[in-house]
């Protein structure tokens, strides 16, 4: 069994500027595994926090009851199912407010997870990381920049099937898979090393001690803390971890 945990809080720049927060993560645990999303709007888009909160949402659907062809199916069609479910809600967003998809652009991250293995998929910027067994954080998938640094790819992109990502694997020697948004990685991803930060780490040894709820208090308290000294964007990050690691005598603890 698998558990997972999700913070998205809204950048500085954000704030001062009253602009919502355009980062958006979900989760869900099954009796066969679970899945993680995460969604980043663009921050030229108007409507970009709608855009997230749609993508995941179709991506949900998909994710979840369509594993077999996710794992199993041709990469070109599935990318192709992927994006057209995700611009069909767009599509109706835009029309209700009379204006276009584009307005609705975000990135998207996710892992999808069902007995001993997983997919997962990665549209844009921000990173997709794996803990093993025996604790070492590993880098899944890189984020992906367009021409310059602060652009990227989203899934408004004419372009998105040569930079949609799919990878699929399986889970036997994994203890955690996370997702981050950009914001949140350039706190916790040096790009240079294609390391990531020590907090990882913490935050997985919490969820091995500590209640879930306690768990996604502590983090949130942290990204709110810490992160806006390094950034001004949102910040969201996004975990699935294995229950067996949890320790039964010290659930419902408070994180000191």
């Amino acid at each position: 069994m698998w558990i997972s945990t999700n913070v998205a809080i809204q950048g500085s720049s954000h704030i001062k500027s009253c602009t919502p927060c355009q980062d958006y993560v979900d989760s869900v645990i099954t009796e066969k595994g679970g899945a993680i999303v995460l969604s980043d709007g663009a921050g030229s888009a108007k409507y970009s926090n709608v855009g997230s909160e749609i993508s995941c949402s179709a991506l949900f659907d998909y994710i979840s009851e369509r594993f077999d062809e996710l794992y199993n199916g041709n990469a070109h069609e599935i990318k192709l199912n992927i994006i057209h479910r995700i611009r069909t809600r767009l599509g109706i967003a835009a029309k209700n407010r009379s204006t276009k998809k584009d307005d609705f652009a975000s990135t998207l991250l996710f892992v999808a997870i069902e007995n001993d293995k997983f997919v997962c998929g990665h549209l844009g910027d921000g990173v997709i990381g794996y803990i093993t067994l025996d604790n070492s954080v590993e880098v899944l998938s890189k984020p992906e920049n367009g021409e310059f640094a602060n652009t990227t790819f989203f899934t408004v992109s004419k372009n998105y099937q040569r930079h949609l990502r799919l990878i699929k694997g399986s889970t036997k020697e994994v203890k955690a898979f996370f997702l981050m948004s950009d914001g949140a990685a350039e706190c916790l991803y040096q790009r240079k090393s294609n390391q990531f930060a020590n907090a990882i780490n913490m935050f997985s040894n919490w969820i091995d001690l500590y209640d879930i709820t306690e768990v996604k208090k502590a983090i949130k308290e942290n990204l709110e803390r810490l992160f806006p000294l390094q950034t001004t964007d949102d910040c969201s990050f996004n975990i699935i971890q294995r229950k067996e690691n949890l320790s039964k005598n010290s659930q419902g603890k408070n994180i000191q």
